[in-house]
């Protein structure tokens, strides 16, 4: 499978693994950002989905091209660019985001005590 970097709380980037490129256009790329809550099973329980720039345009409202949930980017899909395929939409990135051990080093130095 696809190597994922861990990524701290509050983290932004842009593009792969974590958002998709190319869609609905060559060259369109889509950011992300990791929130702070987490899942027991160290992934992120919130993580959001923005637009690309060229889709921003339309709206001063940053919630208009924040997405929070695969449902509401579903439906943005769905509503703009009816189209589109929405699972090889999915497929064309990781959704799931794995958040950097923040405790391991004070876990793995107590062996020496």
């Amino acid at each position: 499978g696809l190597n994922l970097p861990p990524v701290a709380a509050e983290q932004i980037g842009d593009g792969l693994p974590y958002a998709p490129i190319n869609f609905p256009e060559q060259g369109d790329v889509w950011g992300w950002k990791t929130g702070k809550r987490l899942q027991p099973n160290g992934f992120f329980h919130d993580r959001y989905l923005y637009l690309p720039k060229r889709l921003r345009s339309g709206s001063n409202s940053k919630d208009q091209h924040t997405f929070r949930s695969k449902l509401s980017v579903e439906r943005y899909i769905k509503s703009t660019f009816p189209d589109a395929n929405v699972d090889a939409f999915f497929a064309s990135f990781t959704w799931r985001i794995p958040a950097v051990a923040e405790g391991f080093f004070l876990s793995s130095r107590s062996h020496f005590s």
